[in-house]
């Protein structure tokens, strides 16, 4: 059809990727805007703006993966800088995370175990702060439960609250800066082939918004897993072992990713990533022997729930237990067939199974998918893509919570992410991750 071929002439020329860039610089420079309160828009807004944007991005290069112009990737590399540099100051837009970051850190400078008790425990009295916007834990969400962070956490923690005095602006530099330097070295790790690929993850919404806006530990945690990766490829083990090891501890996720770096290795040289990973998760945990460091993750894990198509669907039929254990069986089997069908690839492999465990879990919120998009260098899944756009329908839950303080998922919005991600996911499960790009 003649509306067809003119959309598909338009997303193949680089006018379209070149408006996707000034759309993210206009949601983005908006956000910023709204921060210093000088116009009254809602965060939400700002993020469907940029997911906007990306999505033009995106399609473009999707479509001409194998011959992206320099001119227009030296265009979206200085774009990606400048956006990243704006995500600086913000913070608190989408998810009040961070207050549970301040609070374990407060604690941990003043030696006290994060692990011992809970935020709302009349004996931490003695603690309680003001962070610059509100007094902690006063309004501390889930201040009835204990952490669920690992130690890793805990250690960059009490470093931004060691640093920042407390402070909510000079906490978030702190940590937006650990951030930042760990990026730059995935930066000069990459190859001439990924920068591509890791120029479009750091222009992703939920990269730019709710990695580095929010300041959410999965960004981190990605980070140096993508690094453990690189070094991995390197032939660098006992460092890659080393970086998969900190990421491990700040957030358990990555564990999946050891199988990966281990594939193709001799028995002596696995030996030599894993006593390496040891050492440095024994050196990590080892100021919190004697507490219990899974804190409240099993009541998270057994009992919390947001934004999960299939919950949601599962759930309707079935009671909540029930429909949980539906969904861990799915996710076994899915990721068993996807190991089976991509073992010759790992990283392919690896990344299918993270996008399994996102599409089966009961809790999906957008940072949770931070480590699949920056692993579209090495496995660019279609689903990984969608869902970076069609998460942004979760904001429509977000602005009904910040209106009346209730959360209601609408099923309409749930229907729209949820169901062209998993027809992405199914065709990824198949015929596995798009061909990698390369540069002309």
């Amino acid at each position: 059809m003649p509306v067809t071929r003119s959309l598909r002439r338009l997303l193949d020329s680089p006018s379209a990727a070149n408006v996707g860039l000034v759309v993210i610089v206009v949601g983005m420079v908006l956000l910023s805007a709204k921060h210093t309160g000088r116009i009254p828009l809602d965060s939400v807004h700002c993020w469907w703006i940029v997911a906007t944007g990306w999505s033009l991005f995106a399609l473009h290069l999707v479509r001409v993966r194998m011959n992206a112009c320099r001119a227009l990737m030296r265009r979206a590399a200085i774009v990606a800088a400048a956006v990243t540099a704006m995500t600086m100051l913000p913070y608190g837009q989408f998810s009040d995370d961070m207050l549970r970051y301040q609070w374990d850190g407060n604690l941990s400078v003043h030696r006290v175990s994060p692990y011992q008790t809970v935020p709302m425990d009349p004996a931490l009295a003695l603690f309680a702060f003001s962070n610059g916007d509100v007094s902690l834990p006063t309004v501390l969400p889930y201040a009835d439960m204990r952490t669920v962070y690992p130690p890793g956490a805990q250690v960059v923690f009490a470093l931004a609250s060691g640093v920042s005095g407390g402070d909510s602006r000079r906490w978030k530099f702190v940590f937006w800066i650990l951030c930042l330097l760990t990026a730059g070295g995935v930066w000069l790790l990459s190859t001439h082939n990924q920068r591509p690929w890791l120029i479009l993850a750091g222009l992703s919404p939920l990269v730019l918004l709710h990695g580095w806006v929010d300041a959410h530990l999965d960004l981190l945690m990605a980070l140096l897993s993508v690094m453990a990766i690189q070094l991995r490829s390197g032939n660098k083990l006992v460092g890659a072992g080393g970086i998969i090891a900190l990421a491990i501890s700040i957030k358990y996720l990555p564990v999946l990713l050891v199988p990966a770096l281990c594939f193709g290795l001799n028995l002596r040289q696995i030996a030599a990533l894993l006593c390496s990973a040891a050492v440095v998760i024994a050196a990590v945990f080892a100021p919190f022997i004697g507490d219990h460091v899974i804190g409240s993750l099993g009541v998270f894990t057994s009992s919390w729930q947001a934004n999960s198509g299939a919950y949601t669907l599962i759930a309707s039929v079935l009671e909540p237990s029930a429909a949980r254990v539906s969904l861990l069986i799915l996710f076994i089997v899915a990721s068993t067939l996807v190991v089976l069908r991509h073992y010759s690839r790992p990283y392919h492999a690896v990344a299918l199974v993270l996008m399994s465990l996102a599409v089966f879990s009961p809790v999906v919120h957008p940072w949770y998918l931070i480590p699949s998009v920056l692993l579209l260098p090495w496995a660019p899944l279609r689903s990984t893509l969608v869902w970076s756009v069609t998460m942004s329908f979760y904001g429509v839950v977000l602005q009904t919570y910040k209106s009346n303080g209730v959360w209601i998922e609408h099923p309409v919005a749930l229907a729209l992410e949820f169901i062209p991600v998993v027809i992405a996911y199914i065709i990824d499960v198949r015929q596995g991750p798009l061909p990698l790009m390369d540069q002309k």
